[in-house]
Protein backbone atom coordinates (compact mmCIF):
# COMPACT_ATOMS: atom_id res chain seq x y z
CA UNK A 1 0.00 0.00 0.00
CA UNK A 2 2.70 2.83 1.25
CA UNK A 3 5.13 1.39 -2.40
CA UNK A 4 1.48 2.11 -4.24
CA UNK A 5 0.52 4.95 -2.68
CA UNK A 6 4.47 7.19 -3.39
CA UNK A 7 4.24 5.30 -6.96
CA UNK A 8 0.57 7.12 -7.12
CA UNK A 9 1.71 10.40 -6.01
CA UNK A 10 3.07 12.26 -8.92
CA UNK A 11 0.09 11.65 -10.68
CA UNK A 12 -2.22 13.15 -7.90
CA UNK A 13 0.28 16.18 -7.37
CA UNK A 14 -0.30 16.87 -11.37
CA UNK A 15 -3.64 16.63 -11.33
CA UNK A 16 -3.41 19.27 -8.25
CA UNK A 17 -1.67 21.50 -10.55
CA UNK A 18 -4.48 21.34 -13.17
CA UNK A 19 -7.29 21.52 -10.66
CA UNK A 20 -5.20 25.21 -9.31
CA UNK A 21 -4.81 26.21 -12.70
CA UNK A 22 -7.84 25.92 -14.13
CA UNK A 23 -9.84 27.85 -10.86
CA UNK A 24 -7.12 30.35 -11.32
CA UNK A 25 -8.28 30.83 -15.06
CA UNK A 26 -12.20 30.75 -14.63
CA UNK A 27 -13.25 33.54 -15.99
CA UNK A 28 -16.11 33.46 -13.74
CA UNK A 29 -14.08 33.22 -10.39
CA UNK A 30 -12.57 36.79 -11.70
CA UNK A 31 -15.96 38.31 -11.27
CA UNK A 32 -15.73 37.14 -7.46
CA UNK A 33 -13.65 38.96 -4.40
CA UNK A 34 -11.53 35.89 -4.15
CA UNK A 35 -8.76 35.56 -0.94
CA UNK A 36 -7.41 32.71 -1.78
CA UNK A 37 -7.54 29.16 -4.29
CA UNK A 38 -4.95 26.38 -2.91
CA UNK A 39 -4.81 22.81 -2.82
CA UNK A 40 -2.49 19.69 -0.92
CA UNK A 41 -2.35 15.89 -1.81
CA UNK A 42 -3.02 13.90 0.94
CA UNK A 43 0.21 12.97 3.10
CA UNK A 44 0.72 8.97 3.39
CA UNK A 45 0.18 9.18 7.15
CA UNK A 46 -3.07 10.78 6.96
CA UNK A 47 -4.11 7.80 3.85
CA UNK A 48 -3.16 5.24 6.15
CA UNK A 49 -4.92 6.94 9.43
CA UNK A 50 -7.97 7.11 7.19
CA UNK A 51 -7.41 3.31 5.78
CA UNK A 52 -7.17 2.37 9.38
CA UNK A 53 -10.80 4.20 10.45
CA UNK A 54 -12.44 3.10 7.15
CA UNK A 55 -11.46 0.02 6.02
CA UNK A 56 -11.75 0.63 2.88
CA UNK A 57 -11.98 -2.51 -0.07
CA UNK A 58 -10.41 -0.09 -2.91
CA UNK A 59 -8.79 2.75 -0.65
CA UNK A 60 -7.59 4.64 -3.55
CA UNK A 61 -11.23 4.98 -5.60
CA UNK A 62 -13.04 4.79 -2.03
CA UNK A 63 -10.70 7.51 -1.04
CA UNK A 64 -12.20 10.91 -2.66
CA UNK A 65 -9.92 13.38 -0.85
CA UNK A 66 -6.48 12.23 -2.12
CA UNK A 67 -6.40 15.33 -3.84
CA UNK A 68 -8.10 18.64 -2.28
CA UNK A 69 -8.40 22.25 -3.15
CA UNK A 70 -10.12 24.81 -1.55
CA UNK A 71 -11.54 28.44 -2.95
CA UNK A 72 -11.76 30.99 -0.16
CA UNK A 73 -14.01 34.12 -1.41
CA UNK A 74 -14.97 37.01 0.93
CA UNK A 75 -18.74 37.48 0.84
CA UNK A 76 -21.58 34.84 1.12
CA UNK A 77 -23.12 36.16 -2.17
CA UNK A 78 -19.66 35.39 -4.28
CA UNK A 79 -20.56 31.39 -3.15
CA UNK A 80 -22.93 30.97 -5.81
CA UNK A 81 -20.58 32.31 -8.37
CA UNK A 82 -17.97 30.00 -7.18
CA UNK A 83 -20.30 26.69 -7.42
CA UNK A 84 -21.44 27.93 -10.83
CA UNK A 85 -17.81 28.06 -12.01
CA UNK A 86 -16.97 24.44 -10.67
CA UNK A 87 -19.46 23.39 -12.40
CA UNK A 88 -18.40 24.76 -15.64
CA UNK A 89 -14.37 23.64 -15.28
CA UNK A 90 -14.97 19.94 -13.40
CA UNK A 91 -17.14 16.99 -13.89
CA UNK A 92 -19.61 17.09 -10.50
CA UNK A 93 -19.69 13.86 -9.02
CA UNK A 94 -21.48 14.59 -5.76
CA UNK A 95 -22.40 18.43 -4.11
CA UNK A 96 -23.00 18.87 -0.68
CA UNK A 97 -24.22 22.15 0.84
CA UNK A 98 -23.51 22.56 4.18
CA UNK A 99 -24.14 26.72 3.90
CA UNK A 100 -27.28 27.02 2.61
CA UNK A 101 -28.96 23.34 4.67
CA UNK A 102 -31.53 23.03 6.32
CA UNK A 103 -30.05 22.35 9.63
CA UNK A 104 -30.53 25.46 12.09
CA UNK A 105 -27.88 24.78 14.04
CA UNK A 106 -24.84 26.29 13.84
CA UNK A 107 -20.83 25.31 13.04
CA UNK A 108 -19.37 23.35 10.52
CA UNK A 109 -20.25 25.55 7.25
CA UNK A 110 -18.91 24.89 3.56
CA UNK A 111 -19.93 23.96 0.48
CA UNK A 112 -18.13 20.16 -0.42
CA UNK A 113 -17.37 18.84 -3.97
CA UNK A 114 -16.71 15.72 -5.33
CA UNK A 115 -14.95 16.65 -8.75
CA UNK A 116 -12.99 15.29 -12.27
CA UNK A 117 -11.51 16.52 -14.96
CA UNK A 118 -13.62 17.22 -18.02
CA UNK A 119 -14.19 13.98 -19.85
CA UNK A 120 -13.85 16.05 -23.07
CA UNK A 121 -10.34 17.70 -21.58
CA UNK A 122 -8.49 17.47 -24.37
CA UNK A 123 -4.04 17.03 -24.82
CA UNK A 124 -1.29 15.20 -23.14
CA UNK A 125 -1.50 16.84 -20.09
CA UNK A 126 -4.74 15.36 -19.32
CA UNK A 127 -3.21 11.62 -20.03
CA UNK A 128 -4.23 9.70 -16.60
CA UNK A 129 -5.89 12.78 -14.45
CA UNK A 130 -9.41 11.57 -16.02
CA UNK A 131 -11.41 9.53 -14.13
CA UNK A 132 -9.45 10.46 -10.52
CA UNK A 133 -11.62 12.05 -7.97
CA UNK A 134 -11.15 14.85 -6.56
CA UNK A 135 -12.80 16.99 -3.38
CA UNK A 136 -13.49 20.81 -3.80
CA UNK A 137 -13.99 22.92 -0.75
CA UNK A 138 -15.82 26.53 -1.34
CA UNK A 139 -16.74 29.05 1.58
CA UNK A 140 -16.33 32.20 3.38
CA UNK A 141 -12.80 34.02 4.88
CA UNK A 142 -15.00 33.29 8.04
CA UNK A 143 -16.25 30.42 7.50
CA UNK A 144 -12.66 29.03 6.75
CA UNK A 145 -11.27 30.63 9.64
CA UNK A 146 -14.07 28.34 11.76
CA UNK A 147 -13.11 25.11 10.33
CA UNK A 148 -8.98 25.81 10.99
CA UNK A 149 -9.47 26.47 14.61
CA UNK A 150 -12.30 23.59 15.08
CA UNK A 151 -9.91 21.31 12.91
CA UNK A 152 -6.47 22.19 15.33
CA UNK A 153 -8.88 21.51 18.50
CA UNK A 154 -10.70 18.22 16.80
CA UNK A 155 -13.73 19.29 17.00
CA UNK A 156 -15.47 17.53 14.47
CA UNK A 157 -19.18 18.36 15.81
CA UNK A 158 -21.08 19.45 18.72
CA UNK A 159 -21.08 16.01 20.44
CA UNK A 160 -17.50 16.31 20.53
CA UNK A 161 -17.20 19.45 22.34
CA UNK A 162 -16.97 19.27 26.54
CA UNK A 163 -20.40 20.24 28.19
CA UNK A 164 -19.01 23.55 29.74
CA UNK A 165 -18.39 24.75 26.39
CA UNK A 166 -20.84 23.65 24.48
CA UNK A 167 -22.73 27.14 25.01
CA UNK A 168 -19.75 28.86 24.34
CA UNK A 169 -19.02 26.74 21.23
CA UNK A 170 -22.52 27.75 19.79
CA UNK A 171 -22.47 31.44 20.61
CA UNK A 172 -19.31 31.78 18.90
CA UNK A 173 -20.13 30.03 15.44
CA UNK A 174 -22.97 32.02 15.69
CA UNK A 175 -21.17 34.78 15.75
CA UNK A 176 -19.54 34.23 13.09
CA UNK A 177 -22.95 33.42 10.79
CA UNK A 178 -23.88 37.05 11.74
CA UNK A 179 -20.80 38.80 11.21
CA UNK A 180 -20.63 36.59 7.76
CA UNK A 181 -23.88 38.33 6.58
CA UNK A 182 -22.72 41.68 8.39
CA UNK A 183 -19.99 41.97 5.37
CA UNK A 184 -22.27 40.80 3.19
CA UNK A 185 -24.31 43.99 3.95
CA UNK A 186 -21.41 46.28 4.87
CA UNK A 187 -20.20 45.65 1.08
CA UNK A 188 -23.75 46.21 -0.52
CA UNK A 189 -23.27 49.73 1.42
CA UNK A 190 -19.97 50.31 0.85
CA UNK A 191 -20.87 50.04 -2.93
CA UNK A 192 -23.82 52.03 -2.56
CA UNK A 193 -21.80 54.53 -1.26
CA UNK A 194 -19.25 54.62 -3.95
CA UNK A 195 -21.66 54.99 -6.70
CA UNK A 196 -23.41 57.89 -4.86
CA UNK A 197 -19.80 59.44 -4.29
CA UNK A 198 -19.83 59.33 -7.90
CA UNK A 199 -22.93 61.14 -8.60
CA UNK A 200 -22.45 64.06 -5.90
CA UNK A 201 -18.95 64.59 -6.80
CA UNK A 202 -19.44 67.92 -9.37
CA UNK A 203 -22.91 68.53 -8.39
CA UNK A 204 -24.00 72.33 -6.76
CA UNK A 205 -22.47 72.25 -3.37
CA UNK A 206 -19.94 69.56 -3.97
CA UNK A 207 -17.37 71.76 -2.72
CA UNK A 208 -18.63 71.02 0.81
CA UNK A 209 -18.09 67.29 0.74
CA UNK A 210 -16.06 65.24 2.93
CA UNK A 211 -13.46 63.53 2.18
CA UNK A 212 -13.33 59.75 2.24
CA UNK A 213 -12.18 57.21 0.17
CA UNK A 214 -15.30 57.46 -2.22
CA UNK A 215 -15.45 60.67 -2.68
CA UNK A 216 -11.81 61.37 -2.65
CA UNK A 217 -11.61 58.40 -5.73
CA UNK A 218 -14.65 60.03 -7.11
CA UNK A 219 -13.11 63.78 -7.33
CA UNK A 220 -9.42 62.45 -8.52
CA UNK A 221 -11.12 60.97 -11.57
CA UNK A 222 -12.97 64.05 -12.19
CA UNK A 223 -9.88 66.02 -12.15
CA UNK A 224 -7.78 63.91 -14.17
CA UNK A 225 -9.89 62.15 -16.05
CA UNK A 226 -6.80 60.68 -18.36
CA UNK A 227 -4.81 59.60 -15.47
CA UNK A 228 -5.04 56.44 -13.84
CA UNK A 229 -6.53 56.04 -10.60
CA UNK A 230 -4.04 54.62 -8.74
CA UNK A 231 -5.03 51.64 -6.01
CA UNK A 232 -7.62 52.07 -3.54
CA UNK A 233 -5.24 51.68 -0.49
CA UNK A 234 -3.93 54.82 -2.01
CA UNK A 235 -6.32 56.40 -2.01
CA UNK A 236 -7.12 55.70 1.38
CA UNK A 237 -3.32 56.63 2.76
CA UNK A 238 -4.00 59.85 0.75
CA UNK A 239 -7.60 60.58 2.69
CA UNK A 240 -5.35 60.10 6.00
CA UNK A 241 -2.48 62.38 5.08
CA UNK A 242 -5.43 64.89 3.89
CA UNK A 243 -6.60 65.00 7.03
CA UNK A 244 -3.53 65.20 8.90
CA UNK A 245 -2.67 68.69 7.11
CA UNK A 246 -6.19 69.42 8.10
CA UNK A 247 -7.86 68.92 4.22
CA UNK A 248 -11.20 67.59 4.79
CA UNK A 249 -13.50 69.22 2.32
CA UNK A 250 -13.07 68.42 -1.27
CA UNK A 251 -13.22 72.32 -2.41
CA UNK A 252 -10.15 72.41 -0.31
CA UNK A 253 -8.32 69.48 -2.13
CA UNK A 254 -9.54 71.00 -5.89
CA UNK A 255 -8.12 73.91 -5.05
CA UNK A 256 -5.03 72.77 -4.08
CA UNK A 257 -4.66 70.56 -6.86
CA UNK A 258 -5.68 72.93 -9.76
CA UNK A 259 -3.52 75.65 -8.07
CA UNK A 260 -0.14 73.39 -8.75
CA UNK A 261 -1.41 71.40 -11.60
CA UNK A 262 0.51 73.36 -14.19
CA UNK A 263 3.37 72.81 -12.48
CA UNK A 264 3.39 69.07 -11.53
CA UNK A 265 3.47 68.36 -15.65
CA UNK A 266 5.98 70.47 -16.32
CA UNK A 267 8.03 68.67 -13.41
CA UNK A 268 6.99 65.51 -15.20
CA UNK A 269 7.82 66.19 -18.58
CA UNK A 270 11.44 67.19 -17.54
CA UNK A 271 11.53 64.46 -14.64
CA UNK A 272 9.25 61.94 -15.07
CA UNK A 273 8.33 59.33 -12.09
CA UNK A 274 9.92 55.76 -12.65
CA UNK A 275 8.14 52.45 -12.51
CA UNK A 276 7.91 51.43 -8.76
CA UNK A 277 8.93 47.93 -10.16
CA UNK A 278 12.21 48.69 -12.11
CA UNK A 279 12.86 51.61 -10.56
CA UNK A 280 13.89 52.98 -14.51
CA UNK A 281 10.92 52.66 -16.40
CA UNK A 282 9.66 56.19 -17.05
CA UNK A 283 5.91 56.55 -16.01
CA UNK A 284 3.22 59.58 -15.12
CA UNK A 285 1.66 60.31 -11.98
CA UNK A 286 -1.18 58.91 -10.90
CA UNK A 287 -4.48 60.81 -10.02
CA UNK A 288 -3.67 60.10 -6.16
CA UNK A 289 0.48 61.14 -7.03
CA UNK A 290 -0.79 64.25 -8.31
CA UNK A 291 -2.20 65.04 -5.57
CA UNK A 292 0.60 64.24 -3.69
CA UNK A 293 2.66 66.51 -5.21
CA UNK A 294 0.76 69.29 -4.74
CA UNK A 295 0.61 68.95 -1.05
CA UNK A 296 4.19 68.41 -1.33
CA UNK A 297 4.99 71.33 -2.94
CA UNK A 298 1.88 73.54 -1.05
CA UNK A 299 4.36 74.95 1.86
CA UNK A 300 0.85 75.77 4.27
CA UNK A 301 1.06 72.18 4.54
CA UNK A 302 4.72 70.93 5.08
Amino acid sequence: MVEDFRRRRPVYEQLLVEVLHSLNQSELLKEVRVHSIDGRVKELGSFLEKLERKNYSDPFRQTTDLVGARVVCLFIDDLDIVREAVGVEFLILESENKVDGADDTFGYMSHHFLCQIQPGASGRRYDGLKGITFELQCRTLLMDAWANVSHYLAYKGESSVPASLRRDFNALSGLLFVADRQFQFFYQGAMEARRNAGEAVGSEGSDDLVLDLDVTSALLKQEFPDRELGNLVGVSELVEDLAAADIDQAGTLINLMRRYKSKIEADERSNPPVSSDDHETATAYTCVGMARRALQMDSTYN
